[in-house]
């Protein structure tokens, strides 16, 4: 019986980054950067991005530029992705050098509103925005047929940015702004820095909280009840939210923060990296206040007590998920282990798991589940439960996932950038410019082993289970394991042990030191080859 049971786990736990998880895809292509973010409505899947060059092939048809070299897009498709309902292209008169972009920031029984960034004069329809100089943060509402029913800006000379919004009960938006410079909202003068205004629903401006932030952009916001949460990144080693002062080492750090709907703070804290450039992605609250964020760190990360660290501690990135109270006290926190991997998207489901979508390189590891990579970017979507039990894992090879939406049927939708190529359903197709966007559908993720093995990767490890002493064989492509690393990590993704290997012993023993009772995975690299397996401590 422990035989079998070794059996599938080692065909349970691995999966294949080549198995076709993705379908139902519609290509966004250009000779420049493509990119898009997708949300669900009661009318269909709506997405909303950017393009570079001067024209855009969507699902075949041909998009060409509002105004200036690049634009923006956004559309509608139907709940199984088979038609693009409609789509327009929108945009000011930006220079090559300036990449406007948006997205999809709110949904409403009357419309949707898109948030982003545009360069030099821009208009919608009838409605036009007051360009200040560099690249401004503009907000406007559609109505389901693509119309335009009102256009606001914000900024000032340098760049600025139109960040999250969120509707409240009493009929009022909530909108992020961030600002390089002073600058103005309709003729509100503003600070350098964030600040939250409040429109009401036919866009006039109301309020503006000003001096909301300090160095910090906030790039995801939820409200739940009476109050505001937010996920984010530090723009310099001091850095405030509101009266709430941060000064660390790093410019760029981890923000989560809460405030009223009035944009006061409630609480703030700073995430430190042992690097710069970490960044909080996107973050969600569950019915009973919990908090739960992805992202991406540098080397190593520490929240409340709770810390996760790269494997080697060189200046690559690594995925963490984390949740947090209603207080903001962490409850916990993982990584994926990984050589190179980013979190972007994240969305709940009905019965409190929830997705999250992004990239790696490598490997990848969530508890009892790892992937492996052909070596080039992959997309990774992956479901927790709310205690942080990884339930499942789904790759696919050339690209790496962006944002994710769930349908009325309960699949993931997902978008995405691939490169070079890509191969859905036994079709492939090439890349037009640096990188192409896609938009599809995944296959839920259940926690039943439905994943492949990929061969070639995995290590002979026996006896298996053990106490915490075993052996390894050389792999077949190796002539020989001396010079080789062989780290251990926890079912949790945190590092054990690491051993290497100056013998040309074709079979050597490893010793646990004090290995506590659990499944652990063996991580073999030489000569930039990796090979993988899972270990079983009794």
């Amino acid at each position: 019986m422990r035989a079998i049971i070794i059996v599938f786990l080692c065909f349970g736990i691995l999966a294949d980054v080549k198995a076709q998880q993705l379908r139902d895809i519609t290509l966004i292509q250009s000779y420049g950067d493509d990119f898009a973010s997708i949300s669900h409505s009661d009318y269909g899947i709506l997405f909303a991005g950017g393009y570079g060059g001067t024209g855009v092939v969507v699902g075949g048809d041909t998009l060409y530029p509002s105004n200036g070299l690049g634009d923006m897009l956004i559309g509608l498709m139907n709940e199984s992705l088979t038609d693009i309902l409609w789509i327009r292209s929108i945009g000011g008169y930006n220079n090559p050098t300036e990449l406007e972009h948006c997205a999809v920031a709110a949904v409403s029984d009357d419309g949707f509103y898109v948030s982003g960034r545009f360069g030099g004069p821009f208009s919608i329809d009838t409605h036009q925005a007051i360009a200040r100089g560099g690249e401004d943060a503009f907000f406007a509402k559609f109505d389901y047929s693509g119309n335009c029913l009102w256009l606001k800006s914000a900024g000032g000379v340098m760049d600025d940015s139109g960040g999250p919004a969120v509707l409240t009960a009493d009929n009022k938006i909530l909108w992020m702004v961030y600002g390089e410079n002073s600058g103005t909202i309709d003729t509100i003068n503003v600070s350098k820095g964030g600040y939250l205004v409040t429109m009401d629903v036919d866009g006039n401006v109301l309020t503006v909280k000003d001096q909301f932030t300090s160095a910090v952009e906030f790039y995801s916001m939820v409200m739940q009840g009476t109050s505001i949460y937010c996920s984010g990144q530090t723009q310099n080693d001091t850095a405030a939210f509101g009266p709430i002062e941060w000064v660390g080492s790093n410019p760029q750090d981890i923000v989560l923060a809460k405030c009223d709907l009035s944009g006061n703070p409630i609480w703030g804290k700073r995430l430190v990296s042992g690097r710069s450039g970490s960044s909080g992605g996107q973050l969600r609250v569950d019915p009973t206040g919990s908090i739960f964020v992805t992202g991406n760190y540098r080397d190593s990360l520490i929240a409340d007590g709770n810390s996760i660290q790269y494997f080697t501690g060189s200046n690559f990135r690594d995925v963490f998920i984390a949740c947090f109270d209603s207080n903001g006290v962490n409850q916990w926190l993982r990584n994926g282990a990984s050589n190179y991997a980013r979190g972007f998207g994240l969305t709940m489901e009905t019965d409190s798991t929830f997705y999250i979508i992004g990239g790696f390189t490598d490997t990848l590891t969530f508890g009892t589940h790892q992937l492996f990579s052909p070596g080039y970017d992959c997309l990774f979507l992956s479901r927790f439960t709310r205690s942080g039990d990884c339930i499942g894992v789904l790759p696919f090879s050339g690209g790496f996932g962006n944002t994710i939406a769930i349908d009325i049927s309960g699949f993931p939708i997902v978008s995405g950038i691939f490169y070079d190529s890509i191969q859905v359903q036994g079709i492939t197709s090439s890349s037009w410019g640096q990188g192409d966007a896609f938009i599809g559908r995944m296959d839920k993720i259940t926690g039943i082993a439905n994943e492949a093995r990929m061969d070639g990767n995995g290590l002979v490890i026996y006896a298996n289970p053990n106490d915490g002493s075993f052996r390894i064989r050389v792999p077949a492509s190796l002539s020989t394991l001396k010079g080789a690393r062989l780290t251990v990590y926890d079912s949790k993704g945190s590092l054990v042990e690491q051993f290497i290997f100056d013998s040309h012993a074709e079979a050597p023993i490893v010793r646990l030191h004090n290995a506590m009772p659990g499944q652990y995975v063996l991580r073999l690299e030489q000569d930039g080859r990796v090979f993988s397996g899972r270990l079983i401590v009794k």
